[in-house]
């Protein structure tokens, strides 16, 4: 006959647990959970520490470390219920639980000396802090990995200008490049009105002109995200008022910028969201930028 099991005392689970049972009545008993593996969750406070207490003694057998309770390097994997559905399934599952949301760049200063530099050694943007609300990118290393993507064609990128969007593409790697739906940016450069003003010092020209500082890597970059669909530009009203056709199409940048292709909906219009569309030349542009697809 089979030797029954002793159950644990409640001051022995505690005890390795590090937490009073109490701290778990606070569950609502009425709302169903479930644990990442699919199973219910208890309604006994006492049967989820004592599950809780059968995980820590399996990590322990098992070569966990016992300081941190994670296990060690080479330690075999529990096999979850989840990541035996189907993977289309399982992407339905991150579309339903991941919200669409969007995402400013916020401290310009900050992102430059941390998120950037760190990012840029991580080819696939793994430390790039996408949206701290996605508390689903958290649960382990294959669910990011599996969430990721998804995570990104749910965000809009509202970005300040070329050198931001420049920064931004880069940090979040080849995954966020090849997933990335939505984002808005100012044709216009900081680092280029800088060196225009250093220009308007030394003559005479104090025109407004298009810029010209980055545009070229700024449209390789937006020829990487294969998936964009969305895309929104502003421009300056004044200097667009003040431009002919001729002058617009001949510009390198605007000539670089035309040559990409297959974005589903562009808009154009001014920092203050006036469409710009009454000018032939943005009609063109557009035109030019919903066709075909990216060579």
């Amino acid at each position: 006959m089979a030797k029954r099991r002793q159950l644990p005392t409640i001051d022995q689970i505690e005890s390795k647990l590090g937490y009073k049972l109490d701290y778990l009545d606070n569950v609502d008993d009425d709302i169903p959970t479930f644990y990442s593996d699919l199973t219910p969750v208890p309604n006994s406070a006492y049967e989820r520490a004592l599950r809780e207490f059968d995980v820590a003694r399996k990590q322990e057998l098992k070569g966990a470390d016992s300081s941190h309770g994670l296990p060690i390097l080479g330690a075999p994997k529990t096999s979850s219920i989840f990541f035996r559905l189907p993977r289309e399934l399982r992407d339905r599952i991150y579309m339903f639980s991941i919200p669409s949301c969007e995402w400013t760049l916020g401290d310009v200063d900050q992102f430059n000396s941390t998120t950037f530099a760190g990012a840029l050694g991580d080819p696939t943007g793994f430390f790039f802090p996408l949206n701290k609300d996605l508390s689903v990118l958290l649960v382990n290393k294959q669910i990011r990995q599996e969430a990721l993507p998804i995570a990104y064609r749910k965000t809009f990128f509202r970005l300040d200008d070329i050198d931001d969007f420049i920064k931004v593409i880069i940090s979040i790697g080849q995954i966020g490049r090849a997933n990335i739906e939505s984002v808005e940016f100012s044709w216009e450069s900081r680092s280029d009105l800088s060196y225009q003003m250093g220009k308007y010092l030394e003559s005479d020209d104090n025109n407004s002109h298009l810029p010209a500082l980055h545009v070229l890597r700024c449209v390789q970059l937006l020829k990487e995200c294969r998936r964009l669909a969305f895309l929104r530009l502003y421009f300056e009203p004044d200097l667009i008022s003040n431009m002919s056709i001729a002058s617009f199409q001949a510009d390198p940048g605007i000539r670089e910028l035309s040559s990409v292709r297959g974005i589903r909906r562009v808009e154009i219009g001014t920092a203050v969201f006036e469409p710009l569309d009454h000018y032939d030349f943005i009609k063109w542009l557009k035109g030019k930028m919903e066709s075909g697809s990216n060579t």
